[in-house]
């Protein structure tokens, strides 16, 4: 019997393709996880910030309208 048959070559492949799709989908949730991490960060320091426009509030415009030059 040979060491290196046809059929443990296969099993070997069929292995190795597994590991490394295993791999692949692995890092693939990683980097998902870490830039759906840091948009969440990045919306709330904007938010805390003050420079979103928040529900209800007006905002301050640099023009005077009609009304007001009445």
């Amino acid at each position: 019997m040979e060491f290196i048959d046809p059929h443990s070559v296969v099993i070997f492949g069929v292995l190795f393709v597994h590991v490394v799709g295993v791999i692949v989908v692995a890092v693939s949730t990683v980097v998902l996880v870490t830039a759906t991490l840091v948009v969440v960060l990045a919306v709330r320091s904007y938010r805390s910030m003050g420079w979103a426009p928040h529900p209800g509030k007006q905002r301050r415009s640099s023009r005077i309208s009609a009304a007001q030059r009445l």
